[in-house]
């Protein structure tokens, strides 16, 4: 007869299980890509019926369904002033009731909303409304004055929009930029009764597929003049849609209540209020944003999360500190860029214990998310485990070369190269289709195509390029390192100015620091 093992060697082995078995996890990352995997299954499944819901009109219009009376009354005010299905509108308004109504209203008729950036003036701004190619402005009477009245030899059309949610109510007109003035008056069932019948579209949104665009949101000008991006109607159930994070614990995360000082037409403030909207969150929404008022404002919105780029936190560690710093019920930081040296400092000083760190841009297809939190997720933007890895069929980073900045590609094979572990690599990301719900840049057939590389691993693919260079460490983590062609060879070595970047700001005394190559002769 077979002697059984004793107690204590079986109690030993399967200690010895245990132990390799938390060895593996924490190794290869298991427990969080199975997480992930399981969240991103979820999501998917809402997402489809949340279409289902939405059915033929996918339009912004329909997530304010509920509360529409203002909206269709300056959707028919504008139809009556000559605005179409299909026209872009260019919207330059501060944060307030007034731009998300229009933004609503140009929806129900049809037509796409072009946010423009309230920050600029003069022929940066005449550049962007004519890349949108839009002859008509909507703006708030603070800014109105800033848009010019023609471009080139075509007139604009320009309207004030002042629903009395904005002070001063009056205005004084700049005798060189004419415009009409809508006020509280002009949308009453009386004015409104006085306007022609409006055709059918105005009465009814049309339909949309998801094709169609809805709104246009400029880059920041950081390589060039500012394009205009397509936001495709494709990401409205995806905005629509509860994450699978917030789900799984109700109880802490629901109901959503969301402050943001960024301005609307920044992609993450946008989109943000967007997802609130078709969640049916709250948004509360600063005018402008103020380091020293930061703290005040987001205890007095009762906000349980907010809205960050990596800068805005820099700017607010460097005000004083407040009393109201760690007296709020904000329990999410949500938003991208956080560098690690200001993520540590940021939480300890305003103590909101979870930040959800994400890697995207306006036009982009490439994703990394970071939502897990832990201090190892510090300063990265994703994290990719063994299984996640080996799952992953849409974006990669892929080894570039250093002197030319191009995408390298091995000579034998003709086709690009994975980073390895530890070695900056572009993100780049798989386009199904240009044709539905790809973000191009609007009228710039040659910007959008030089984007856009193909045969990357097979003759025939297509992958949207990033422009910026990631690093993917052994274990998992993957950390924003600096744009492509921020790397120079020194005495025959690459030399990253994210990298040195990186260390210098760990220096005690350092807040912020700009590293760039320099040429020396000799």
């Amino acid at each position: 007869m077979p002697r059984l093992p004793s107690a204590p060697t079986t109690v030993a082995a399967a200690a010895g299980l245990l132990t390799a078995g938390a060895y593996l996890n924490a190794k290869l990352g298991i427990s969080y890509d199975l997480r992930v995997l399981r969240n991103q299954k979820g999501f998917r499944a809402r997402m489809l019926e949340r279409s289902r819901e939405l059915g033929d009109d996918l339009s912004l219009y329909r997530f304010l369904e509920p509360m529409p009376s203002v909206v269709d009354a300056l959707a028919q005010y504008l139809v009556h002033h000559g605005i179409q299905f299909g026209q872009v509108v260019g919207i330059l308004a501060t944060n307030s009731p007034e731009l998300a109504i229009s933004m609503f209203a140009i929806s129900k008729i049809g037509g796409v909303s072009a946010m423009l950036n309230t920050a600029l003036k003069s022929e940066t701004l005449s550049h962007c409304i004519k890349v949108a190619n839009t002859k008509v402005v909507i703006a708030t009477p603070d800014l109105v004055n800033n848009v010019p009245s023609a471009i080139g030899s075509n007139a604009l059309e320009i309207f004030s929009i002042n629903l009395s949610f904005i002070s001063p109510s009056t205005q004084t007109q700049d005798q060189e930029t004419p415009y009409t003035v809508i006020s509280p008056s002009d949308l009453t069932p009386t004015s409104l009764s006085s306007l022609p019948t409006p055709p059918p579209q105005a009465q009814e949104p049309p339909n949309t597929t998801t094709s169609s665009i809805y709104l246009l949101l400029f880059t920041s000008g950081t390589t060039g003049p500012p394009k205009a991006v397509s936001i495709p109607k494709l990401y409205l159930p995806i905005l629509a849609t509860h994450s699978s994070l917030d789900l799984r614990n109700p109880s802490k995360y629901l109901p959503i209540r969301t402050y943001s000082c960024l301005p609307l037409f920044h992609a993450t403030a946008l989109l943000g209020f967007v997802s609130a909207m078709g969640t049916s969150s709250c948004y509360c929404i600063s005018r402008h944003f103020s380091a020293s008022k930061f703290s005040r404002e987001l205890c007095l919105s009762r906000a349980t999360r907010m809205m960050y780029v990596g800068e805005i936190c820099r700017y607010l560690l460097a005000a004083p500190p407040s009393p109201s710093d760690k007296n709020h019920t904000c329990i999410v930081a949500l938003g991208n860029g956080l560098q690690k040296d200001v993520w540590e400092r940021f939480q300890t000083r305003f103590l909101i214990p979870e930040i959800r760190e994400v890697y995207r841009s306006s036009e982009g297809l490439y994703k990394f998310d970071n939502l897990y939190g832990g201090k190892a997720a510090a300063g990265n933007v994703g994290f990719q485990g063994w299984i996640g890895r080996g799952l992953e069929n849409d974006t990669f980073l892929l080894r570039v070369d250093p002197e030319t900045g191009d995408l390298w590609r091995d000579s034998r094979t003709g086709f690009c190269v994975e980073a390895g572990d530890g070695e900056p690599g572009e993100a780049v990301a798989r386009v199904g289709s240009l044709v539905v719900g790809y973000p191009a840049y609007f009228g710039d057939r040659e910007a959008t195509e030089g984007k856009l590389v193909r045969d990357v691993f097979c003759k025939g693919d297509l992958f949207q390029r990033s422009g910026d260079l990631l690093v993917r460490e052994g274990s998992g983590w993957v950390r924003f390192l600096e744009r492509v062609g921020e790397t120079w060879r020194w005495k025959g070595e690459n030399v990253s100015a994210g990298e040195v970047k990186r260390f210098m700001v760990e220096v005690e005394g350092v807040f912020d620091i700009v590293v760039c190559g320099m040429r020396i002769d000799g």
